[in-house]
């Protein structure tokens, strides 16, 4: 028997563990107790522990007997009595010693009738009790699952991208998806943000650049394209001052020149 636990997610019940019950030892208990009393290890059991009762009686008895007889005088009687109660002790330390590997014998049983009439305790909220054979392939599904994969009660093994993002591509156009649900895979020609070539970097950083200028006002494009340009003539200079140093040739208007195409390409 093994106890199923699972939690719902979205339209989907998931198993979360697979685990053997709790025994439970009273209901187990309860369940051997008939065959247990019936077996022929209690019956030698039961029958030294009487001995050893009727030993303790019959000494107890002779003790009471021999008090007696002393308080009344009689010498003789007390004696005798004496003699007796000692004879019925000494039975008792044998019939104990004797009863020992009847106990041990008796626990073996019981514990095998305990095996033999398992009871359980009933799972709590969220599990379901299933045989060992049906447990055993849902057991094995549940070992194997790999990253992003959850198995359902009926063993069905189905993703779990919940909360992944990734890139697609689909008409031009690179889009960003974040998965909310399970039970929904990566498309095929999905790419995770950690496995974006540079190549595919630069397409999405133009794309967001063309996007943000696209939703600029007039002013915002022409303030952010003489930004552009200024930042573009300040590099030229830069660069013609390097030039000098160094005494290498640099023709910083030609250079501004070559770039502020693309700049105004840009803001168009």
């Amino acid at each position: 028997m093994k106890n199923i636990y699972h939690e719902t997610i979205g339209a989907y019940s998931v198993i979360t563990a697979v685990t053997p019950p709790a025994i439970d030892p009273e209901a187990a208990k309860a369940a051997a107790a008939p065959a247990l009393a019936a077996s022929a290890e209690w019956e030698r059991v039961k029958s030294v522990q009487l001995k050893i009762a009727a030993a303790r009686k019959e000494a107890r008895g002779k003790a009471a007997l021999a008090r007696e007889a002393e308080e009344a005088g009689n010498e003789a009687k007390a004696k005798q009595y004496a003699a007796e109660w000692h004879a019925a002790h000494a039975r008792i330390p044998a019939l104990e010693e004797e009863l020992k590997p009847l106990l041990d014998a008796y626990e073996k049983k019981r514990e095998a009738l305990f095996m033999e009439n398992p009871a359980y305790f009933l799972p709590g909220p969220g599990a379901v009790q299933a045989s060992d054979e049906e447990a055993a392939p849902l057991e094995a599904k549940l070992a194997a699952l790999k990253e992003h994969e959850k198995l359902t009660l009926e063993g069905e093994v189905i993703p779990d991208y919940r909360g992944v993002e990734y890139w697609q591509k689909t008409g031009g156009v690179w889009v960003k998806t974040k998965i909310e649900d399970i039970g929904i895979g990566l498309p095929g020609d999905a790419i995770l943000p950690g496995s974006l070539s540079e190549a595919v970097l630069t397409e999405i950083a133009a794309q967001e650049e063309a996007a943000r200028i696209a939703g600029l006002t007039p002013e915002q494009k022409a303030a952010g394209k003489q930004a552009s340009l200024d930042a573009l003539a300040d590099e030229a200079a830069r660069l013609e001052k390097r030039a000098q140093i160094q005494g290498n040739d640099f023709d910083a208007a030609a250079w501004y020149g070559e770039h502020k195409t693309a700049v105004e390409a840009k803001y168009a």
